[in-house]
């Protein structure tokens, strides 16, 4: 995923308009990587002029505050500070609220006068103004878990639910403890790092999920993510899927599949000369399978034009039959990824050529 980096735009003489502060949670952190990839697919949907700083982003200093090293976050929101003064930033867009709050309401004690903005408030905002447009149905009960420190502590707390409310089929629940008088997760004042005596408090704020019987909680902070994740493994609950909004809304979008690989996939040529793609193309007008669009369905076929596999079949969006398959393909050299389906091939030095379908 390509994503501009603010020092290289400077080189060229190009001034983005947002600086996507990722923090070391969306940077470091596995699952919350995740929410910065919808994010940037987001931005780069909408067109938005943005840029990160890459290497030369550092902590904000929030943990160490929190945990009552005053002296550290002094430090690195002075260094931070330059860095940015540096690239003339003016508006920062950042998923963390720890960021966001130290960003937005400390860091002005230090000389910054940075606009900054949650993507709460940003994505809504795109909503509003006809740059984002979530069409893609999402039929599911879901509740919101508001964040400490964006809406007790910013009065964020309108914008996340519109965005829900904009999303296609979602049937929003409040928990009991909403808005102003939500429940923390368990993470704030350094807690995360903490080994915490039991009952603990996302437990606690689980159980009160839980007990809605929806099949989401959508959150909007990395930690709340963590510790959500990590008291439902505690509960053995693994049918609560725990989601940024940022996520949602990017399952909601129709986004243009934007990948190297898949031109790689059709460069790559098979023993009869065709490209792994026109010869699976090929082989589900041979079986005759005609699927509606939207549907989707695993066929199994052996032994056809020298194949022995798996694939599945998802929507129009390789050739006009109304299907598409959805792969990843292996070779000596390479491995590509497609369509948020997983088909290994193995390519041998003789036919035939073996693939085994999973999900990811």
């Amino acid at each position: 995923m390509k994503v501009p980096i603010l020092s290289e735009l400077k080189s060229r003489g190009e001034h983005p308009d947002y600086l996507f502060w990722i923090g070391c949670a969306g940077s470091f952190d596995d699952r919350a990587k995740k929410v910065t990839k919808a994010l940037v697919k987001i931005l780069n949907k909408a067109n938005i002029s943005y840029a990160i700083l890459g290497k030369e982003e550092s902590c904000t200093g929030d943990p160490a505050k929190r945990s009552g090293n005053e002296f550290l976050f002094q430090m690195k929101a002075i260094s931070n500070i330059e860095i940015l003064n540096s690239y003339h930033v003016k508006k920062i867009i950042t998923t963390c609220p720890h960021c966001f709050n130290t960003l937005k309401n400390e860091y002005p004690d230090f000389g910054s006068d940075v606009e900054v903005v949650s993507h709460t408030e940003y994505l809504n905002s795109l909503i509003k103004e006809g740059k984002l447009n979530p069409t893609k149905n999402i039929d599911e009960e879901i509740t919101y878990h508001d964040p400490c420190y964006l809406g007790r502590h910013n009065k964020i707390l309108d914008e996340p639910r519109e965005i829900l409310e904009a999303i296609p089929g979602l049937e929003v629940k409040e928990l009991e403890r909403s808005r102003e008088n939500s429940f923390c997760c368990g993470a704030g004042g350094g807690k995360i790092w903490m080994e915490e005596e039991a009952p603990r408090v996302n437990w606690n704020r689980f159980e009160e999920i839980e007990k809605h019987g929806v099949e989401t909680v959508a959150a909007a902070c990395p930690f709340c993510n963590v510790m959500f994740e990590d008291a439902a493994k505690y509960k053995g609950n693994d049918s609560i899927k725990i989601k940024d909004i940022s996520e949602l809304l990017k399952d909601s979008l129709d986004l243009p599949v934007k990948n190297s690989n898949f031109e790689k996939l059709n460069q790559s040529k098979m023993k009869n000369g065709k490209s792994v793609k026109d010869n699976l193309v090929d082989l589900i007008a041979k079986i005759g399978e005609k699927i509606t669009i939207g549907k989707s369905k695993t066929i199994e076929c052996v032994n056809a034009q020298n194949f022995t596999y798996q694939h599945t079949i998802i929507k129009d969006n390789v050739s006009k039959l109304g299907v598409v398959v959805c792969i990843e393909v292996k070779d000596k050299n390479d491995q590509i990824n497609l369509f948020g389906k997983q088909l290994s091939m193995h390519i041998a030095a003789s036919n035939p050529i073996a693939l085994n379908s999973t999900d990811i």
